[in-house]
């Protein structure tokens, strides 16, 4: 009977976190499981192109990092792995998301939002 005694609201907004949570959860499997299918190349060179993107640009959306492979000639089939690339920066403390979206330039992202990051190692 103890849940009897808890509000509507509450019963309501505990749903809601969880289906929310769950979402979250899936989101990060499917970046994790795409990271797994790029090559160690790919991986290594995301992840310098991420440091010299930093390095260099105060704020940035991901388009800059896929800008700086292609011109190393790097590719993958995998374009969701990149994910796993931002958030392990911002993790590490390079990056931080500024609460703000940009519409991609990249004509394969037809204008969908992208993460502004904001760089915490950046030279000037």
């Amino acid at each position: 009977m103890r849940w009897a005694i808890r509000s509507r609201s509450n019963i309501l907004s505990n749903k809601q976190r969880t289906i929310f949570d769950l979402a979250e959860r899936k989101k990060n499997e499917g970046i994790n499981l795409a990271y797994g299918h790029t090559t160690t190349i790919w991986k290594d060179a995301a992840g310098e192109a991420l440091i010299k993107i930093a390095k260099t640009r105060y704020e940035f959306t991901s388009d800059a990092i896929w800008e700086e492979l292609a011109t190393q000639g790097i590719h993958t089939n995998e374009n969701r792995a990149l994910g796993a690339v931002m958030q392990s920066g911002n993790r590490a403390g390079v990056i931080e998301f500024t609460g703000e979206y940009k519409p991609t330039l990249r004509p394969v992202g037809h204008k969908n939002p992208k993460a502004v990051w904001r760089s915490k190692i950046y030279a000037g």
